[in-house]
């Protein structure tokens, strides 16, 4: 065959862990705890299952250089896997000590500056080697990680590692050449609203066509969401419709997705009943329908965008109004009913923030 099948993951990760869930319930932080190791875990299987000839690691294993040993200890057990189905691993090492500690476990290290080169091999299908040479002219296939043109190759796929991956990551090239970032195998942090994984990678060096293939191997996700609601909506109908959304997710993915929603709607309540739209008040909600072990969409934050407008239906005193138009940017007075309800309207202001909705909380305790 004139195939070569790899497996290009970016930054491992490992004893890094997920942030910005402090507030989240044990079974939530245990599986945060877990997650990278277990990402990890399910790139070897996808490894395994693909029948790919090596694992090309073109990130940092480790967060820190602190935790090298440790964590090269744990993936030498990891890649018991990977040697007894003759898949052999590659890795990049930024510094002679990261070099050191992955050639004791890696078949084979890449070096800041070097290339890794694939020819046909006499005892084995293909042969990997590193090289700082810039032609490689009998080379079948040359792994590339900068965007430095390399010289006399047939097949080049270069490897950019990063934390954030190339937009697409199913692509395919005619030309024998390619790029991409894989990206982390796991997010960690809220801002990192990617799904994690590794990229199978398929060269055909006879006909110089590569082609990529993207596999999710990420425990947990961070989204942020927006939900435009119907107008006007209720305390009420915006728990409800947060809670819809959340379901629709629970249904179309296979990992827990930490998410910030971001709400557009016209609320409408009484003054004495706003307490219902405080963040707080609307995560507990939320979180008291999820239970241990869930697969979906567990709530982080709550928040509104700013064309979100808030209307009040109530006797609404001088204060109040004070308060939102200094809060808010403008509001105005309509009578409601003619007779005993006035609707205080916010418009054209900053919208609904915690902040007007924790001042009216307060203004409605006071009246």
């Amino acid at each position: 065959m004139s195939t070569i099948r790899f497996i290009h993951v970016d930054h491992l990760r490992l004893a890094g862990a997920p942030t910005g869930i402090s507030d989240a319930p044990a079974w939530l932080r245990n599986l945060a705890c877990d997650s990278v190791r277990n990402s990890v875990r399910n790139v070897i299987e996808v490894a395994v299952a693909q029948d790919a000839e090596f694992l090309l690691i073109a990130g940092r294993i480790t967060e820190s250089t602190e935790d090298l040993e440790s964590v090269a200890q744990w993936l030498d057990d990891q890649f018991e896997t990977l040697r007894h189905h003759g898949i052999r691993i590659v890795a990049t090492a930024r510094d002679s000590r990261e070099a050191e500690v992955l050639e004791r476990i890696c078949s084979v290290v890449v070096r800041s500056g070097e290339s890794l080169c694939v020819t046909s091999g006499v005892t084995e299908r293909w042969r990997l080697a590193a090289s700082a040479e810039n032609s490689f002219a009998s080379t079948e296939l040359v792994v590339s990680f900068s965007d430095d043109r390399v010289g006399g190759a047939g097949n080049i796929y270069t490897a950019l590692p990063s934390i954030k991956p190339s937009e697409a990551r199913d692509c395919r090239s005619l030309s024998g050449s390619l790029g991409l970032s894989a990206g982390a195998v796991q997010a960690i942090a809220p801002a990192e609203t990617w799904s994690g994984g590794c990229v199978v990678v398929d060269v055909d060096v006879t006909s110089r066509e590569i082609q990529s293939q993207f596999h999710a191997c990420d425990i947990l996700r961070y989204a942020t969401e927006e939900l435009c609601l119907p107008s006007p909506a209720s305390a009420e109908a915006l728990a409800v419709g947060i809670a819809k959304a959340s379901d629709l997710i629970r249904k179309n993915v296979a990992q827990t997705i930490i998410v910030d929603w971001r709400i557009s709607a016209e609320l409408i309540t009484e003054l004495s009943d706003v307490s219902r739209l405080d963040e707080l008040a609307l995560l507990l909600r939320l979180r008291n329908d999820l239970q241990s072990g869930h697969l979906g969409a567990w709530p982080r934050r709550v928040s509104f965008s700013d064309s979100s407008r808030l209307k009040l239906m109530s006797e609404v005193g001088e204060a109040v109004d004070q308060y939102v138009s200094v809060v808010s940017g403008s509001a105005r007075a309509l009578v409601a009913d003619g007779f005993t309800h006035q609707r205080l309207e916010l418009h054209n202001g900053n919208g609904v923030d915690a902040t007007l909705i924790a001042g009216l909380q307060l203004l409605g305790r006071v009246a």
